[in-house]
């Protein structure tokens, strides 16, 4: 099938990058077209001070430009199915002009929040009704994105890519650089800064990604190491640490995110928040650990890091079932729902 993928940014190791590694396997022939040009990620362009700049001053020229270039590869391409990741600047009438050029089928998929304040954007607002599947990763948003669009709306977990998820051997000079009791990768936001500061308590923190504006940034800036990691750094910063630490985001409780598939397929041992959502794939104390409150992760912290021998059977056990819980099993499940979604 050709899949045209929408996004606001493809990278090797985004979301997108993994969807397209994965279509192709199989066999599918995806196009990606991107808000930002190029293999940056949404977040790496925000850093970056020329995109900032772009974004920020130049965002409606960037817009049309992007759908310029959608309009031109629903002519040219002629998509069977368009996989919209977000959809960020997508106007309404690009998609009536896509649906003239070409018998598609529109998915669409948000891997933040369109509940959550820093997830809302009035045009993916307006295009939902326009979509002819909406796709979510959390069973709570199911209900509630069925009503603000009246179209159907079904599952898709998050899941591991086996190109850049998988277990790497330190040598020992590596192994001194990347060493850690507990490893948190993402950004220490206000509500995740008094799970990592227990950690930090019971352990010795390595903190990667960005520390935000929070009360508690003088606590944790000790254990930042300085930059996001991604690819083989990511595995190798899972392969140094004796604990991966998981702490869902707000939009997230309950339900599961990326780092749940993530760190088992790299081989980490995963203490994760507690959740329903996780339950579906992994089960408490024999693939995963859990926590609900700073109290009891400092516990858990410190009752792993005490016995290596439980660690690595917990980790080998969830390492297995991941292999079930791939973007090539989303994709083959995605082709099942374009094949069967009313047009």
């Amino acid at each position: 099938m050709r899949i045209l993928i929408v996004s606001s940014a493809v990278s090797p190791y985004n979301l997108v990058g993994s969807y397209l590694r994965s279509m192709r396997c199989l066999g599918h022939t995806p196009l990606s077209v991107s808000l930002i040009p190029g293999t940056l990620s949404r977040g790496e362009a925000y850093l970056h001070p020329v995109w900032r700049l772009v974004l920020k001053v130049g965002g409606r020229f960037l817009g049309s430009l992007f759908n310029a270039r959608l309009r031109r590869a629903a002519v040219y391409f002629q998509p069977d199915i368009v996989f919209v990741i977000r959809g960020e600047k997508l106007q309404s009438e690009t998609i009536a002009f896509m649906r003239s050029k070409c018998n598609t089928v529109f998915l669409w998929f948000d891997p933040d929040s369109i509940f959550h304040p820093l997830g809302r954007r009035t045009e993916i607002l307006a295009c939902l009704p326009l979509h002819d599947v909406l796709l979510t990763w959390n069973r709570s948003f199911i209900g509630p994105l069925h009503s603000l669009s009246g179209r159907p709306v079904e599952y898709l977990p998050f899941a591991a890519d086996p190109e850049i998820h998988y277990p790497v051997n330190l040598s020992d000079s590596e192994r001194q650089h990347w060493q850690a009791d507990v490893m948190f990768a993402g950004k220490a936001t206000p509500d995740r800064s008094p799970y990592l500061v227990a950690a930090a308590n019971a352990g010795r923190l390595a903190l990667y990604g960005a520390l935000g504006e929070t009360e508690l940034r003088h606590k944790l800036k000790p254990f930042y190491r300085g930059k996001w990691v991604y690819g083989e750094d990511y595995a190798r910063a899972v392969a140094g640490a004796k604990i991966c630490l998981n702490i869902l985001f707000e939009a997230n409780y309950g339900a599961h995110n990326m780092r749940t598939f993530e760190v088992p397929a790299c081989g980490g041992f995963l203490l994760t928040m507690r959740s329903e959502g996780q339950e579906e794939f992994f089960m408490e104390g024999s693939e995963m650990a859990c926590y609900g409150s700073t109290d009891e992760l400092q516990d858990k912290v410190r009752y792993y890091l005490a016995r290596e021998d439980e660690r690595k059977a917990i980790a080998q056990k969830a390492y297995t079932k991941v292999q079930s819980h791939t973007y090539m099993h989303r994709v083959r499940e995605l082709v099942r729902i374009a094949q069967r979604a009313p047009r």
